[in-house]
């Protein structure tokens, strides 16, 4: 099937057949020039193409390189997707967060179980640690010596930079996430 005899008398008059073969066309001939032949271990003579056009022509057919081009015009788009999703996820858990630690302690509050005072520190450890220190707390009463008039009002804000421990998007913006919370004082219980 392969063999070289029958190129050698191919029926031009003095023409070696065998040394034009087509690349690829027998099992020991590499498909590359100057390369170790996978099959004999041999390396191969250079076949050159007359003129030079031949190279170009074989490297617009040849797609060896194509899926990795691809992948690589593709993966920074990915990646700025699969980033933006983290980050997003993780401000929307510290606004999460701010807002139930607002809620809880500004409760706890109306209800005579925490001390103003020590609500800000209550509130910090209940956030996020990559966002605690830069956290802005305030807590205010409107009437504080009179329990049936006085509203407790906690503020939680922080920089958006600040929001997500990736900081990727988030960095370019000078906005804040900020939550308020409202509850009136309830009265004492007494018997």
């Amino acid at each position: 099937m392969y063999g070289f005899e029958s190129y050698k008398n191919s029926g031009e008059k003095g023409r070696d057949m065998s040394l034009e073969m087509n690349r690829g066309a027998h099992p020991f001939m590499c498909a590359y020039a100057e390369s170790v032949c996978a099959q004999s271990g041999r390396l191969e003579p250079r076949q050159l193409n007359a003129g030079g056009h031949g190279l170009l022509r074989r490297l617009r057919r040849r797609r060896d390189g194509a899926v990795a081009v691809e992948f690589a015009l593709v993966l920074p788009v990915l990646m700025g997707l699969l980033f933006g999703t983290i980050e997003y996820g993780l401000t929307l858990f510290t606004y999460s967060s701010m807002q139930t630690a607002a809620r809880d302690v500004t409760r706890q509050m109306a209800v005579n179980t925490v001390a103003s005072g020590s609500a800000v520190t209550e509130i910090r450890n209940r956030l996020p640690g990559w966002m605690r220190t830069s956290a802005t707390i305030t807590v205010s009463q409107s009437a504080a010596g009179n329990a049936a008039t006085n509203v407790y009002t906690t503020v939680v804000s922080v920089p958006m930079s600040k929001a997500s421990p990736l900081a990727f998007y988030t960095k370019a913006t000078s906005e804040s996430l900020r939550t308020e919370v409202k509850m009136k004082q309830e009265l004492p219980f007494t018997n």
